[in-house]
């Protein structure tokens, strides 16, 4: 039985956000923890890989601090009857993992090329993390038109389409750099024309949910629901395209040392992800059952697993390091004619 304060139910936004966040925190380990080729995620330039293994160690520890308060919270918000405040703490939470994880996989691939038997990636022409990214927001944002969610308020409606128009510009900017540096002119003018085809496709899209803002009827909505279905046809499609060989780049390849360094920080990385997967889906349980002794006891059992997590990968960035001689690239040079 649910031990809510009387009159007080467990609001669905909590339930959705879990799961969003479950789904999104997952994605993203998918993307840089899971897989066998590992490419650096940093969005600033760098001038040398000891620079940038140290930029990524100081944040990852400030990310590690900040995640620590988050998760505090979230244990006082659900001890408590502050449930307004579980979503926004689960959406904050789940950025802070997300953001921990991008800095822990670039250390780990920035660890591994330094070593000199290793050989650096070479970079495909679409960054498929971001690319990824971009299409799971259109995806969150869209899944905001079905019956399950209900009527939206007019703020929503501007988020949802603040949102969709947010990663469309990732998008056709990710196929206009592309266009930029493919390696013949029948390329360079394909990914011209997936851009225009994004692009188009969105404008449908964002003209259907205006038509549903300013009629608020459920046919308008579902015209919202059939005009983003070839938005993601098209997505789909340019990530094919550019998943072929000659556009997809080369894997880094890793001398054994490298590999082992990367495999630890990667590992901590992970560790902390599934603990905080955990945490969610935990959460969640107890805001439904709180007198539940054996809810509170996997909860905090979650809380455990994320410091030991933390420390886990403290401990992989401390016992690897880089110096000042191992500054390798981090991209091998293009060799595409």
């Amino acid at each position: 039985m649910s031990s809510l304060p009387d009159g007080l139910k467990i609001p669905a936004d909590i339930l959705r956000e879990c799961e969003e966040s479950v789904e999104y925190v997952q994605l993203v380990a998918d993307l840089l923890l899971l897989r066998d080729d590992v490419e650096p995620t940093a969005v600033e330039p760098v001038t040398s890989a000891s620079d940038s293994y140290a930029k990524c160690r100081d944040t990852i520890v400030a990310r590690t601090k900040g995640l620590a308060i988050l998760v505090r919270d979230l244990t006082v918000q659900v001890r408590g009857e502050k449930l307004s405040e579980v979503s926004r703490t689960l959406r904050s939470t789940a950025e802070a993992v997300i953001a921990l994880t991008e800095a822990a996989t670039h250390a780990a691939y920035t660890i591994g090329v330094a070593d000199p038997r290793s050989k650096p990636a070479q970079p495909g022409l679409i960054d498929r993390y971001r690319f990824s990214r971009a299409r799971y927001g259109i995806t969150s944002a869209c899944r905001k038109f079905s019956k399950e969610y209900g009527s939206l308020t007019e703020q929503q409606i501007v988020q949802v389409s603040s949102q969709i128009a947010a990663n469309l510009t990732v998008l056709t900017e990710a196929c206009r750099m592309a266009a930029d540096i493919a390696p013949d002119p029948m390329s360079q003018d394909q990914y011209r024309q997936c851009a225009k085809s994004i692009s188009g496709a969105t404008a449908a899209l964002l003209s259907a949910i205006k038509a549903y803002a300013r009629s608020r009827q459920d046919k308008d909505r579902e015209k919202c629901v059939i005009f983003s279905k070839p938005l993601f046809e098209t997505i789909d499609a340019v990530m094919a395209f550019s998943s072929l060989p000659e556009y997809s780049g080369m894997p880094a390849k890793m001398s054994d040392k490298g590999k082992a360094a990367q495999s630890a920080i990667l590992g901590g990385a992970m560790a902390i992800v599934s603990s905080c997967i955990r945490l969610f889906t935990c959460s969640t349980s107890l805001v439904q059952s709180r007198e539940d002794p054996t809810q509170w006891q996997k909860m905090m059992q979650c809380c455990k697993a994320i410091s030991d997590s933390t420390k886990l990968l403290s401990g992989a960035l401390r016992d690897n390091s880089i110096t000042g001689s191992q500054r390798a690239p981090f991209f091998a040079v293009n060799t595409q004619e």
